[in-house]
Parts: structure tokens; C-alpha cells; sequence
């Protein structure tokens, strides 16, 4: 078996259900009507969800991640680089702290150029409002052989992702980032590598979103397209130097061996929080976490090329897209990343419903589907996501490979896998990712302490820093 059951097949399928399997697609009847409620029930917690973030960001001013976006871009507008790190000597003016990599200050122009937060606001708002349709229009294509029942229900799987409150709230570029990955895998699919590098490019905005999708350029050996996106990064980076006269030099500096990445641990997720539990530099840690990223993208593109197996590229970016959920720094607006692991399953649920299969879409889907106050309930609720989400990780990587010897391979690193998660759920000493009274307006700003502590300074302030978010 391969994972091409999980792209758009034929409409020709059997109608009858076979021993322990449901019925099969098109969903008709009783089925349909669930599929139907399901996607209504969805509509509603989309419609209320994505209410809730715009009015937290419009009326109560709570979009503090874009706020310090637009000041950062002042800096850059007038040549100052927003880090008093790199910018030497330090201007007259205030300068803030960037985490962002230099190519993203060039790409803030974009939003606040020329009228600032407030543009930036409604821009980011608007096109999120739009990539969220773009992402229905491609889960209603990728299901529609199901019937239009299903076809609802992935129409509306992206928008009801719990966290795209968080994502409004904040305007934040979470869902923009995925719709242009999105992008990218359609010109793949289509052997359009330059435009797929373009989008992958403009996706890197937030790196921590889109750096394991390079790895979806592996699938077909185009090369080109990743060779034009990280060109395009590379002189957007020389451009932010030349433009603020920092030197290349003390950049990378600053980003291999000077930053201390303590941001990535606190109230984040992934490798950075082990880094806090257990106290262990996190640059260290971070960087590690890449390298064993671009080690698992490698193996199994050697793994598919060498055995002839066949993956799609929804699968494969699901699996990408859990790859840098659990490996890489994340906060909850970010969980709109697992959209195409959480499509794949249902996709390959709808080709043959048997119950294991469609319990395994099912957990995937309580995930990111669930409000956060239920999520928050769960005994270890770091490990219990991070496990649903390597298991389903494993099973889209399993279904592609047909050797027993691979397929027990797998299972052995599942387990794996699974025990790291657990490390998660050590007591931290830390303040919970969403304690009670943080639900309704779960991004505040870090405290000036943690932006002392990235810049390597003593100093304490008892006003508003900068959260230190991509």
C-alpha cells in the first residue's frame, strides 16, 4: 500500500462495506447526515472562534505580537537594525529587539508601508480572512471524492483550528504562512519548482512555520526551487544589511554563536521547553534540533528513493508540518502548521473507513479542533498532543512503505519519539502555557526580564518589553 489513496481518486469505488470497515465513499445516507452536522458544528466554532480573535485585536488592543512588528519596522525604516546587539554605535532613538532573521525586515514593508500598525492590522487581518478560504477550497478538493458531505467537513477543517483565535487575536502571520505553503505544494505537484521556491520564500517569514517544508523540494529532486527561495532570503538579508550598514558578518555571528534563544523556552512548546526543564543552553538545544530536522528529511528521502516508495505530497507535508510542531519553537497560534497532516489523515480515513483509521483521524482532529480550556484538562497535556501528533506522523510515513523490516523500523522510532515527548511534561517551574486567567487573552507580552536575558543584560524594567514571538 501506498499513500496514493490519500490524493483526490477516482469517483469508481465499491459501495459495500466489508468485514470491520464502514461503508466506503461517497458517503450517503445516515453518514452523510453526520458529515453534514459535523461540518455545520465546525462553521459555527470557526464563525466563533475567528469573532472572538478579531474583537480581542480591534477592541481590546491585544494584538501586542504586531505592535512590536510595526516599531521594529520604524527602526529598519529609518536605517537602524532593531537589535542594540548589532546596531553599534547605539542610534539616539529607541530601539527595539528583533528574534525575526534580517530577510523579514525588508517583508514588514509589505504590511506597514506607508500608513503602519493600523494598515498593518488590516492587511494581516484581511488575508489571513482570505487564506483561510483558499485553505477550505483545498481541503473541500482533497475530500470531495467522498461526496459533498465530507467535502464540508474539510472545507471547514483549517478555519475551526482552535488556535486561529490566538492567530486573529495576535495578528499574527500563522495562517498566511500556510496558505502560501499550500501554494508551494501546488506548483510542486504541477513541476513548478521556481514559483514553488517563491512561496516557500515568502512563507519563511516565519522560519520556524516553513523550514521543513523545504523538504517537500526533495520529493521530486526540484532542486531549482529551493535554490531560487533561498536566493531570494539570502539577498532580501543582504539588502536589510546594506540598508541599516550592519555588516553580514556580525549577523551571523549574532545568529550562530551570539543569541542566546532563551525566548524559545518560557510559556513556548518544542525542544525549548525541555531546554528551561532541564536547564540546557538552548542555542545549543535549538541548533541540535535543526540538524536532527534536516537528518530525519534526509533519511527519509533516502528511505523513499532507494525502497521505490511512493508518498504524496499531502502526506508528506503532514509529515513535515509535525516534524516542526514538536522540533522547532512554537507558540498555540501556530498549530494551523498541521493542517496538511490532519487533511492527509482524513483523506486517507474517507479512501477506506475502517475504524482504526478513522479513530486515528479523529484524535488528530480533538487536537487542534478542541477549545484550549478542554486541551489544558488533559493529564501531561504537552506530551499527550506531541504523541497524537509523532503517532500520526508515523502512520502517514507508514502507509508508504510496504517492507516489514521498514514498517517495524518506524514503529521503533514512534516509540521513541513518543518517550521525548514525555520529557515535556517534567515539571518546569514555569508558568503554565494557559493558566485560568490567561484563556481570554493567552498573548501577553514577556516581561522586560526575558528580554534582558536574550540580550545578555542584567537590567530589569517594570514596564512592557517586546514579545519575543515570530
Amino acid at each position: 500500500m501506498t499513500l496514493s489513496d490519500t490524493s483526490a481518486p477516482q469517483r469508481s469505488f465499491r459501495k459495500n462495506a466489508s468485514q470491520g470497515q464502514f461503508a466506503g465513499p461517497p458517503f450517503l445516507g445516515r453518514t452523510a447526515v453526520v458529515l453534514w452536522i459535523l461540518a455545520a458544528m465546525l462553521t459555527l466554532a470557526a464563525g466563533a472562534t475567528i469573532s472572538r480573535g478579531l474583537w480581542n485585536c480591534w477592541v481590546n488592543d491585544l494584538d501586542h505580537d504586531l505592535q512590536c512588528r510595526a516599531a521594529e519596522y520604524q527602526n529598519f525604516r529609518v536605517g537602524d537594525y532593531p537589535n542594540t546587539i548589532l546596531e553599534q554605535p547605539k542610534p539616539p532613538r529607541p530601539l527595539r529587539y528583533t528574534v525575526y532573521p534580517p530577510y523579514a525586515l525588508p517583508m514588514f514593508a509589505l504590511f506597514f508601508e506607508p500608513g503602519g500598525l493600523i494598515q498593518g492590522r488590516i492587511l494581516v487581518e484581511l488575508f489571513s480572512l482570505a487564506t483561510l478560504v483558499v485553505i477550505g477550497l483545498y481541503g473541500y478538493r482533497q475530500l470531495q471524492f467522498a461526496g459533498p458531505a465530507m467535502a464540508a467537513v474539510g472545507a471547514m477543517a483549517g478555519a475551526a483550528f482552535a488556535s486561529n483565535s490566538f492567530v486573529m487575536q495576535a495578528s499574527q502571520f500563522s495562517i498566511i504562512c500556510v496558505g502560501l505553503i499550500l501554494q508551494q505544494m501546488l506548483f510542486l505537484e504541477h513541476r513548478r519548482g521556481v514559483l514553488a521556491g517563491v512561496c516557500w520564500s515568502l512563507a519563511m517569514f516565519k522560519p520556524q512555520i516553513a523550514l521543513p517544508f523545504a523538504m517537500l523540494f526533495l520529493l521530486e529532486k526540484q532542486w531549482r526551487g529551493f535554490l531560487v527561495g533561498c536566493t531570494i532570503l539570502g539577498a532580501l538579508s543582504l539588502f536589510a544589511c546594506w540598508w541599516t550598514e550592519v555588516p553580514p558578518s556580525r549577523v551571523i555571528d549574532h545568529w550562530l554563536f551570539g543569541m542566546s534563544m532563551k525566548f524559545s523556552g518560557g510559556t513556548s512548546h518544542g525542544v525549548g521547553a525541555i531546554a528551561s526543564t532541564y536547564d540546557l543552553n538552548h542555542r545549543v538545544v535549538q541548533w541540535t534540533a535543526l540538524l536532527l530536522m534536516g537528518g530525519l528529511g534526509i533519511a527519509g528521502w533516502w528511505l523513499l528513493q532507494r525502497r521505490k516508495y511512493h508518498i504524496d505530497i499531502l502526506p508528506a507535508a503532514g509529515i513535515c508540518g509535525v516534524v516542526g510542531e514538536v522540533l522547532l519553537y512554537h507558540h498555540r497560534y501556530d498549530q494551523i502548521m498541521l493542517f496538511p497532516a490532519l487533511l492527509a489523515l482524513m483523506v486517507w480515513a474517507a479512501r477506506k473507513p475502517t475504524p482504526p483509521r478513522i479513530l486515528m483521524a479523529l484524535l488528530m482532529a480533538g487536537t487542534v479542533w478542541a477549545p484550549m480550556r478542554v486541551i489544558a484538562m488533559l493529564p501531561a497535556e504537552e506530551a499527550s498532543l506531541k504523541v497524537v501528533w509523532i503517532l500520526a506522523a508515523c502512520v502517514l510515513m507508514a502507509a508508504a512503505v510496504t517492507s516489514r523490516q521498514a514498517t517495524q523500523s518506524l514503529g521503533m522510532l514512534a516509540v521513541l519519539l513518543v518517550h521525548w515527548a514525555t520529557l515535556q511534561a517534567a515539571p518546569r517551574g514555569l508558568p503554565p502555557d494557559l493558566p485560568p486567567s490567561a484563556m481570554i487573552d493567552p498573548i501577553a507580552p514577556c516581561p522586560t526580564e526575558a528580554l534582558a536575558c536574550v540580550e545578555g543584560t542584567a537590567a530589569h524594567g517594570q514596564h512592557r518589553a517586546d514579545q519575543h514571538t515570530f
